[in-house]
């Protein structure tokens, strides 16, 4: 495979990711408010604490949202 097709299938993929309805919603919050914290998040969602965590994990590790900056000071950016 030469280097057009991979970015090619790489992209198809990236457009390709399926959400459910919570983290549908966790981005939608994160791009409303996106200094937000994880305590907010959960009663804005009504989820718990590690509900939100987890959530949060896996929308990182789709590559959906990330942290700018900082832990404390930082923001969250949705990418996708």
């Amino acid at each position: 495979m030469n280097y057009k097709m991979l970015l090619n299938e790489a992209k198809n993929e990236a457009e390709n990711i399926v959400l459910t309805e919570i983290e549908r919603n966790l981005c939608e919050l994160l791009k409303e408010i996106p200094k937000i914290t994880q305590s907010e998040i959960q009663k804005q969602l009504n989820l718990s604490r590690s509900k939100v965590q987890r959530t949060m994990k896996k929308l990182v590790n789709k590559g959906v949202i990330e942290n700018i900056g900082f832990y404390r000071s930082g923001h969250w950016k949705v990418t996708k």
